[in-house]
């Protein structure tokens, strides 16, 4: 009889996974899940960082586009065609912007350009006027030329020049400070409103590296609390399963080990417990019987009575045959009407004085409605020689032969076997 193979050491990988004890399981599946969750969480957090970076950039064009807007380009215009590099006109614009980089930290320059001859020119600088409360770079002048390059930015103009704030690509670091900054500039317009200058605003960038972080650790806790709940989840799952299929694979075990009728054990788990008996009498040097018994003329009931009370005389047997013997896991019923004990411990003659009990109670009559059945059992018995050399199955046949002697000999008896040969 093939095992099933639910009942094989390797049954594949499921049962590998859930023979592991379950918080090491658990562990194991959290960091794959875990891998799978910051897989997953690269793009998120790629995408994540292009959006911010996008609200950022937006935030910075409207914030100076708001500041452009504060700027008159007429008197802007006026002071640039008078070259004035102080005054009050000069003091006027100037302050505007001193008074609104003092007012938002995170500006660290504000100043406003012309374009002129591919370059562009500073012609107001917040960092000259000594009213304000951050000084950074040293002041320009009037009409200096920005050190810059504007084939690095070849849209820069032709956005400001169609009245769009220009958010620079690349950040830099501020002169000294090494904190990075973004540039942007947008439009300045006269009353006409046509561009006549640009504003120039740089922003700190570690406001937006700030807010990244954040959204990074929301990400990151945000997995590591799916993760912890994955674990937890799957420790939940392998205990509940261990004990689904561990009663599944025992329920399954017993049933094919056990006599459906009887509920004592069958052919085949009698013969993996036979091996077990001989192997371990061979051991330790120990007596070991094997009685079999077979009902006498159990045909007849079944001819006369039926099969239903020919099932419920063979549940009476398996009934007085677990009331004088103990363990019950060495009674089996392994054949029609024949059972096999095994006797660890017994000799022979103790043998046949178990089957003068065992007859005794299965003879007495057994009423049913429709009947009334008296049935006797006849019975072999093998012993087991430790020091010899014979094997289950040639036990197994003395015992078998002792049966047909004592059946025929007139049945309602037992018989003991000649020894084995050495």
């Amino acid at each position: 009889m093939n095992t099933p193979w639910l009942l094989r050491a390797d049954t594949g990988l499921l049962r590998r996974l859930l023979l592991q004890p379950p918080l090491l399981l658990a562990i194991q599946a959290g960091l794959v899940f875990g891998l799978l969750i910051v897989s997953l969480s690269l793009p998120v957090l790629r995408l994540g960082t292009e959006r911010a970076k996008e609200q950022f950039d937006h935030h910075l064009m409207e914030l100076a586009s708001v500041i452009a807007a504060r700027i008159d380009g007429d008197l802007h215009e006026t002071l640039i065609t008078r070259e004035q590099e102080s005054g009050e006109l000069h003091a006027r614009l100037q302050d505007i912007l001193v008074r609104i980089q003092n007012g938002v930290p995170a500006i660290h320059a504000l100043y406003t350009l012309r374009h002129r001859d591919g370059g562009l020119y500073v012609i107001l600088d917040a960092a000259r006027s000594p009213a304000l409360l951050r000084p950074t770079d040293p002041p320009s002048y009037l009409n200096e030329i920005l050190d810059f390059d504007l084939a690095n930015e070849p849209d820069m103009i032709p956005a400001l020049m169609a009245g769009h704030a220009y958010v620079d690509k690349g950040a830099y670091d501020a002169g000294g400070s090494r904190r990075p900054m973004r540039s942007v500039s947008a439009p300045i317009r006269d009353s006409s409103g046509a561009v006549v200058a640009i504003l120039g605003m740089d922003y700190e960038e570690s406001l937006y590296a700030e807010e990244f972080r954040h959204r990074q650790e929301n990400l990151l806790r945000v997995a590591a609390a799916v993760d912890g709940m994955l674990v937890f989840g799957i420790m939940v799952l392998v205990y509940w399963l261990r004990r689904r299929i561990g009663k599944a694979l025992d329920a399954l075990a017993l049933e094919s080990s056990t006599d459906a009728l009887t509920r004592l054990g069958n052919r085949r788990s009698f013969d993996i417990r036979l091996a077990q008996a001989v192997a371990s009498a061979r051991e330790r040097l120990t007596p070991l019987s094997l009685l079999v018994l077979d009902a006498d003329r159990f045909k007849d009931v079944n001819d006369t009575w039926g099969h239903p009370v020919g099932d419920a005389v063979l549940t009476r047997i398996a009934d007085c045959l677990r009331a004088e013997r103990s363990p019950p896991r060495d009674i089996f019923r392994i054949g029609g009407e024949e059972f096999a004990l095994l006797l660890p411990g017994v000799m022979a003659l103790d043998a046949i004085a178990l089957y003068n009990r065992l007859n005794l109670a299965i003879r007495r009559p057994m009423a049913l409605p429709s009947a009334r059945i008296e049935v006797t059992m006849s019975g072999g018995v093998a012993e087991f020689d430790p020091h010899g050399s014979e094997d289950p199955e040639g036990l197994l046949l003395r015992a078998d032969a002792a049966l047909y002697l004592s059946k025929n000999l007139g049945r309602d008896n037992a018989a003991i076997a000649s020894p084995a040969a050495r």
